[in-house]
C-alpha cells in the first residue's frame, strides 16, 4: 500500500464513521435497535484516528533517521592519518591502548574547552567501530529506501 493509498484508506474509514445514509438506499431504511451501527462507525472514526496518529508518528521517525544519516555519514570512511603524528600516536596508542587513548584525548579536549569558555558538548568522542556505523548506515538508508518506493 503505497502512501496515496493508506490517505485513501483513512478517508474511506471516515466516511464509514458519517454512515452512509446519505445514499437513501432502501436497505438504510430503519432503525438499529442494537447499536451494530453506531459500534461499527465509532470503531471506524477510531481506526481512522490511529492511523492518522501512526502516519504521523511514522513521520516524525523518518526524519530522525534521515537525520541520524546525515550524522553516520560524518564518520562513513575512515579519517586519514596526519602525517606529522601519526606515528607517535600509534606509539602511544599501542603503549596504553587506543581505547584509553581516545577516551582521554577526548575528555582533555573537552577540558580545554571549558577552560576557554567554549560550550562543552563540542569536543570530538570516540564512537562505535567503524564496521558498525557502516552497518547501521545500511539499516537506515533501506528504510529511508522504502519510504522513497513509497512501501
Amino acid at each position: 500500500m503505497n502512501k496515496e493509498d493508506r490517505k485513501d484508506l483513512v478517508e474511506r474509514l471516515r466516511n464509514i464513521s458519517r454512515g452512509d445514509h446519505e445514499r437513501l438506499c432502501q436497505g438504510r431504511e430503519y432503525v438499529c435497535s442494537c447499536d451494530y451501527d453506531e459500534t461499527s462507525w465509532k470503531t471506524a472514526e477510531e481506526a481512522a484516528a490511529e492511523i492518522d496518529r501512526l502516519r504521523r508518528e511514522l513521520k516524525q521517525a523518518r526524519k530522525a533517521l534521515g537525520e541520524a544519516e546525515e550524522t553516520l555519514r560524518l564518520v562513513e570512511h575512515p579519517a586519514f592519518p596526519d602525517p606529522l603524528y601519526h606515528e607517535q600516536v600509534k606509539a602511544l596508542g599501542r603503549q596504553i591502548g587506543f581505547g584509553a587513548l581516545m577516551s582521554t584525548a577526548s575528555a582533555a579536549w573537552r577540558e580545554v574547552m571549558a577552560e576557554r569558555g567554549y560550550p562543552v558538548g563540542s569536543e570530538f568522542v570516540a564512537g562505535p567501530c567503524h564496521g558498525t556505523v557502516v552497518a547501521t548506515l545500511g539499516k537506515i538508508r533501506a528504510a529511508l529506501r522504502a519510504e522513497e518506493e513509497g512501501k
